[in-house]
């Protein structure tokens, strides 16, 4: 780990073989926790982002995880993306210009290919654009209202969204990015006598606040420089806009409207990247990061085309006016990821082994685990003949192909065939000799025995006294067993 960290401080490519999904997770724990400053984590789309956060806060929950998802629409669309998500982007950026809490063992960027081939606004935008209020301290009411509606909220009745604000006499409702709840000011003139958070779906107090942080909500201003800068830029790219430019007028007018982030340099002097906002940053490139780089630019190019094409034609004519902006105004194509990752260290996640001799590559040491269900051979077995996941169990002991092991037991295990109890009364046995070892932690997942039938509760119940008699740890939900097992695993390592 320690060479791994020294190559990934110099710029340059390395490849980090032996690498597979889960294995990734705790290595970029590692990393991360031994960065000078930080981990840029760039997975593939957004389900590996969100596997790769849910592991990395089950091996290391002290590390600060920044998550900037890409827009949830496609290119050149007419639809805005969903307002939580430019919400969760904002928070990331504007918390990336702060130091990092004093707690944090470690900061990591989570991001994807599509939000890093995309520009960003520049840190100007959002340098001292957060506005903290305070209970006790004045705040003017109407100037919190103008701040959130050029901020890029949208006044409704009740708060339920990210991104919306109400206002009720001497209370404002808003829900701020970076909060799980939306907060309730409550204002005596200029006086902010209170904040309280609360459940958008019953509108009930949660809890209370000393103070809050309201950031902007869009990526794009609406004051009067930035209607400007769009209105010029518009007419400069696609000529004199015709009476019926639907996007051209509202936002002419001051007027949001929808999709109008897809002409986001428009509105701003330049535009930055994500790693402008990290210097210095170390990046992971997750597992066939590349190939859905081309893929991405791919989907760009073709949707380029296609709103080009219609351009002035009848479509057009029929009140659908949609100027395309040229993709590198908007995206980064090839050349341009390239320029930038040059000047880093980049490091290539691989789950094979190297080629041997092949220079510039490093082995973590790990190797894909085997697939019970996904493997061909053993998905035909399970498929096939009701095999049992008792018989799944003494595979993996078979094989002794495990370091951590969480076994759910359900039912069909200890009801599902007569030898069911001996088999049981085996297998624990052979656990139990395993689970002596402190780098073999092993848990039991066994529910409350809560059926009607009194020998299904009783052999229940048996089942659990045979596991814990043995010494094995059994837990209730998987849940408890994974919380369980990952303090467990610090105890051992500290």
């Amino acid at each position: 780990m320690e060479l791994l960290t020294k190559k990934l401080e110099r710029p340059g490519r390395l490849l980090i073989s032996g690498a597979p999904e889960g294995f990734d997770a705790l290595l970029m724990a590692e990393l991360a926790q031994d960065a000078a400053a930080g981990l840029v984590f760039v997975a593939r789309d957004d389900v590996r982002l969100a596997r790769m956060a849910e592991a990395l806060a089950f091996f290391a929950p002290r590390i600060e995880r920044l998550e900037f998802p890409a827009w949830d629409c496609l290119p050149y669309d007419r639809v805005s993306p969903n307002g939580e998500i430019v919400s969760r982007r904002i928070d990331t950026l504007t918390r990336l210009l702060e130091t990092a809490p004093d707690e944090a063992a470690g900061r990591v960027v989570l991001t994807t290919v599509s939000a890093l081939l995309q520009r960003v606004p520049p840190r100007a935008v959002f340098a001292g654009a957060t506005l903290h209020a305070t209970v006790g301290r004045p705040l003017d009411p109407e100037a919190l209202v103008a701040f959130l509606a050029g901020s890029g909220y949208v006044r409704s009745g009740t708060v339920m969204e990210p991104g919306e604000y109400a206002v009720r006499g001497g209370i404002v409702d808003v829900f701020p990015p970076g909060r799980a709840e939306p907060v309730r000011l409550d204002f005596f003139g200029d006086d902010l006598e209170g904040i309280r958070a609360f459940d958008p779906a019953t509108q009930r107090t949660t809890g209370t606040l000393k103070g809050t942080a309201l950031k902007p909500v869009s990526e794009m201003p609406l004051d009067e420089a930035a209607i400007a800068r769009f209105r010029s830029g518009y007419r400069v790219l696609f000529g004199v806009p015709a009476r019926d430019d639907p996007l051209y007028e509202a936002v002419s007018a001051g007027r949001r409207h929808m999709g109008m982030e897809h002409w986001l340099p428009l509105f701003h002097e330049r535009l930055e990247t994500l790693l402008d906002y990290v210097p210095g940053w170390a990046l992971i490139l997750d597992h066939q990061a590349e190939a859905a780089r081309d893929a991405r630019l791919d989907l760009i190019a073709e949707y380029y085309a296609a709103r080009t094409a219609i351009a002035g034609t009848g479509l057009a004519a029929a009140g659908t006016i949609y100027n395309p902006l040229p993709p590198d105004r908007l995206y980064l194509d090839g050349a341009a990821w390239d320029r930038l990752l040059e000047t880093r260290p980049v490091g290539l996640l691989s789950p094979f082994g190297a080629p041997e001799g092949q220079a510039g590559a490093v082995d973590a040491g790990g190797r894909p685990g085997r697939d019970w269900i996904g493997n061909p051979v053993d998905q035909s077995i399970l498929a096939g003949g009701g095999v049992s996941g008792a018989a799944v169990l003494e595979m993996m002991l078979a094989d002794d192909a495990f370091d951590l092991l969480i076994a759910n037991v359900g039912e069909d295990w200890v009801l599902g065939r007569p030898d069911s109890g001996d088999r049981l009364l085996h297998l624990v046995k052979r656990f139990a000799e395993i689970g002596k070892q402190p780098e073999k932690p092993i848990a039991f997942v066994l529910g409350p025995a809560d059926s009607p039938d009194e020998a299904r509760w009783r052999a229940i119940e048996d089942a659990r006294t045979h596991l814990v008699d043995a010494g094995l740890a059994v837990y209730p939900t998987v849940e408890r067993a994974a919380w369980a097992l990952r303090h467990y695993v610090e105890y051992w390592e500290s």
